[in-house]
């Protein structure tokens, strides 16, 4: 009777913290401060099967009819930028500079979809990204921790 006891506590132990393991708990406060609520979501389940797995919450803009969104940030070193609704004649720059002004990173490309840029190189810092489009340039914090 113990053996099975035991058997049964183990397997919902396991049970319990591999919910647990992949479960977002999340908490909501009044205005002084005290926690009025907390929240356990089982259904939400971090997968690593990817770096850009971050893309919870991009960038998201628009340049005129082009919607551009950029992720993760803040980022670890690899940030994707990807721009939609491109004709395949739109001249794309991507320019990483310092915080200073110096430009660290140059991209172009010509054709809708996606472009990488590796800040893995660079110290952790803030870096402003600038997205031109033909005549139009948009620009963006970005975050290397």
């Amino acid at each position: 009777m113990k053996k099975c006891f035991c058997v049964i506590s183990l397997f919902f132990l396991f049970l319990f913290n591999g919910f647990s393991q992949n479960s977002v708990i999340t908490y909501k406060y009044d205005y002084r401060g005290n926690r009025v609520e907390r929240i356990i979501d089982l259904r939400s389940r971090k997968s690593i099967d990817s770096e850009f797995n971050e893309k919870k919450t991009p960038i998201l803009d628009e340049i005129g009819e082009r919607k551009i969104s950029i992720y993760p940030n803040p980022t670890k070193g690899k940030l994707k930028v990807e721009i939609g609704n491109c004709d395949y004649f739109d001249n794309v720059q991507c320019e990483v500079f310092n915080i200073s002004g110096t430009k660290l990173i140059g991209k172009h490309f010509s054709i809708p979809g996606s472009v990488l840029i590796n800040l893995e190189s660079q110290s952790n810092g803030v870096y402003i990204l600038m997205i031109r489009i033909e005549s139009e340039a948009l620009r963006y914090k970005i975050i290397k921790n």
